[in-house]
């Protein structure tokens, strides 16, 4: 049970610490602390588990191919982890299905989340679009048809809560 415990806080702080990244980067700060955290902090939650390396690593290639990377601390991170990926893939193994789903609905969300008012003339749709539903949904599926470990895909969901709570956080600082 502790050891579930420790995993979910890992990724809360994974996921806050990649925003800190994030906001740091763009404000042109010191970013080697809170790169050193997050990349640190993500290895180590792909190490806990194949979906856990699967989703994580999925992501990264998605937000890449969005075109999302967009200063170097966040490409040395994005190398770091596929270096990183590709050496606990070894021990771990790896969910090809998992992380393909992961990149092409991590794709998907940021280019329906950044064109979500030209996109959806519908309020809800906008809703939707905006606060980046496509890939908790793609995720839910994902567990539903029992493809994806149903407690990582809570972690996945507690990780967005440390990215978006970061969000929150920081846009008040």
């Amino acid at each position: 049970m502790l050891s579930y415990i420790i995993q979910l806080i890992s990724f809360l702080a994974a996921g806050f610490a990649l925003k800190y990244l994030d906001f740091c980067s763009e404000r042109k700060n010191k970013c080697f602390l809170p790169f050193v955290l997050a990349l640190g902090l993500n290895i180590l939650c792909m190490s806990f588990h194949k979906d856990a390396l699967s989703w994580i690593i999925g992501m990264c290639f998605g937000v890449f191919i969005a075109k999302k990377i967009d200063n170097i601390y966040l490409f040395a991170g994005f190398i770091g982890m596929i270096v990183s990926a590709l050496i606990l893939a070894q021990s771990l193994g790896f969910s090809l299905l998992v992380f393909l789903v992961f990149v092409f609905f991590t794709w998907l969300d940021e280019m329906l989340h950044e064109n979500a008012e030209k996109l959806a003339k519908n309020r809800y749709l906008r809703l939707f679009f905006k606060y980046r539903f496509t890939l908790r949904i793609a995720s839910l599926c994902l567990v539903l048809l029992s493809i994806f470990n149903l407690f990582y895909f809570i972690t996945f969901l507690v990780w967005d809560v440390g990215y978006c709570g970061g969000a929150i956080f920081l846009s008040d600082v």
